[in-house]
């Protein structure tokens, strides 16, 4: 709504995905719970993407329920092996993500401490973002056919993680 334009979305087959399709999207969004299991043509591929100006948010399906502990080792060791000259950080509140369209009170965030968004720097800027903790599952309750009865707390997570994911999709995309 914030930009007054319709955006959309598509399931990619990592399988037989080029690098030239990776580009037409501005964000490579990897969720799981089970640990990564990509043949080394695809890790390649992966690596150019980011270094060619594409941006990839992952998360960890974990927490709410979820055991994503498979997927967050997997992703860090994928990480560590695709960019090892830069380190996976925790991103500081005066990281852009944290208000490139709006700001995002940390007060309201899940009361998790492993919730928490973590970078990679590549070439001039983050190229990967990472949260250890489902944001989506967050994104899905917020969804406007949803229980309009939520509590005010859990109502201020949600609006705050909402946020998070505008300011991604704002700080990936220049907006």
């Amino acid at each position: 709504k914030l930009w007054r334009r319709d955006l959309s979305w598509q399931t990619v087959d990592a399988r037989h995905a080029t690098v030239a399709d990776l580009l037409e999207t501005p964000v490579l969004f990897i969720s799981g719970s089970q640990g990564l299991k990509l043949a080394a043509e695809q890790k390649q591929r992966l690596k150019e993407y980011v270094n060619q100006g594409g941006f990839l948010l992952a998360e960890a399906c974990n927490g709410s329920g979820c055991d994503g502990a498979a997927f967050d080792k997997g992703f860090r060791a994928l990480l560590k092996e695709l960019f090892p000259e830069s380190e996976l950080r925790k991103l500081p509140p005066d990281h852009p993500v944290w208000y490139a369209q709006e700001t995002v009170n940390p007060q309201h965030l899940p009361q998790d401490p492993d919730f928490w968004l973590w970078g990679l720097d590549t070439c001039c800027r983050t190229g990967v973002i990472y949260c250890p903790r489902s944001l989506s599952c967050y994104w899905e309750v917020a969804h406007p056919y949803r229980d309009p009865n939520l509590q005010q707390p859990l109502k201020n997570e949600v609006e705050s993680v909402l946020r998070i994911g505008g300011n991604i999709v704002a700080y990936a995309t220049n907006r």
